[in-house]
């Protein structure tokens, strides 16, 4: 049996061999691969230079064909006839077709399997609705309710979804298919563990997310910083992007100091061995689905705050949220937990039971489950 995979995920390729930041990598893959012969799979792609494989996770093996498009411009939205015969060609020889939501490629790619009758699941990852209205532009906030009417059409007409939340996705976006929600993301239990610094002089925030995508809330996060007048708290940035502005802002607050960046790296055990420097996590996004780096900072027992959106409140605890871009509310919850280690403690055992739950083996047999009663439809 035949597969494929359909995302707007941009893949980075070198000699033949395609690399992913971390999200799909062949760990993923397998989870299909345990119950078909073979997978394609459909996304973007950019080359990059051997010098940059290290920094990524790889995604290719022989069981696995990628079929990328190198581009989607805006005119292939308007304009789908391209877009359309592409997946056509690829769909019509396969037996299983699997959309991950919300993207571009995945809805079209729905659409085509309906139309030559292929078995269709979906993976609903997060909102458009929010990831537009928070994008920062005028065309985002245009568009949020256009594809939020798209993705809830596409849901509708769904017989099976995998949701990555256990509420706010299925409310948003109900459907009366067969579901389940299963995070996708997978943890093992790891070496690093968060160390309660007692008396240390600095106190060390982490964040990680893309410095490109305004409303993962860095800004925020500043700002909140900034209004506790405190030079021994560090920040400690995580992701790709430009960060001139992040800098620039930081030196408007005199406290350039204490931004620090650090270059993307693998995912895994490296990135929990770099969380496992820091005396807090926090995760200010404007929308979310279910944040990988935030359960990942969660399993190593590491005190976390977040802000009231998308699935981050079926994860952390009422006392440890707040509401997003309220950075005088952000400032007050990262005081109380500069100034409290037993706070500290508290919260990475709470954190380190919770994260418990999306352990490889808990959530593997949740989704071979659900997995099985669509392959063998």
């Amino acid at each position: 049996m035949r597969a494929v995979f359909i995302h707007d995920h941009i893949f980075k390729e070198c000699n033949g061999k395609f690399y992913s930041e971390g999200k799909l990598t062949l760990t993923t893959w397998q989870r299909y691969l345990d119950h078909i012969d073979n997978l394609i799979v459909i996304g973007r792609s950019e080359h990059i230079d051997e010098s940059s494989v290290n920094e990524y996770s790889l995604s290719s093996s022989e069981s696995i064909v990628f079929k990328c498009v190198k581009s989607i411009k805006p005119i292939d939205r308007l304009l789908t006839s391209k877009i359309d015969s592409f997946l056509e060609s690829i769909i019509i020889d396969c037996d299983f077709v699997i959309c991950r939501l919300p993207s571009f490629l995945g809805i079209r790619a729905f659409y085509m399997a309906k139309k030559l009758n292929k078995k269709t699941v979906i993976e609903l990852v997060g909102c458009p609705y929010d990831a537009l209205k928070f994008h920062g532009s005028i065309v985002g906030k245009i568009l949020a309710p256009i594809e939020r009417l798209k993705l809830r059409k596409v849901i509708k007409r769904s017989d099976d979804i995998i949701y990555v939340t256990n509420e706010f996705l299925q409310q948003r976006y109900p459907t009366s298919g067969n579901t389940i929600g299963i995070s996708n993301v997978e943890l093992m239990p790891s070496q690093f563990k968060y160390k309660n610094r007692k008396g240390e002089d600095n106190f060390k925030i982490g964040f990680i997310g893309s410095l490109n995508a305004k409303y993962k809330g860095l800004h925020d996060l500043i700002k909140a910083i900034s209004k506790l007048n405190n030079t021994s708290i560090e920040l400690h940035v995580l992701g790709s992007g430009d960060n001139q502005k992040y800098i620039d802002l930081a030196e408007s607050f005199q406290m350039s100091k204490q931004l620090h960046f650090h270059k993307p790296i693998k995912g895994g055990e490296r990135v929990l061995e770099w969380l496992s420097q820091y005396d807090l996590y926090v995760q200010p996004s404007h929308t979310e689905g279910l944040p990988r780096a935030l359960i990942e900072a969660m399993s190593i027992g590491l005190p976390c705050i977040g802000s009231r959106v998308g699935g981050i409140p079926e994860l952390l605890p009422e006392t440890a949220l707040f509401e997003a871009k309220n950075c005088n509310e952000l400032s007050y919850k990262i005081g109380l937990y500069v100034n409290s280690s037993q706070l500290r403690q508290q919260q990475s055992d709470i954190n380190r039971k919770i994260a418990k739950g999306y352990y490889f083996d808990i959530l593997a047999a949740k989704r071979t489950k659900f997995m099985e009663s669509f392959f063998d439809k």
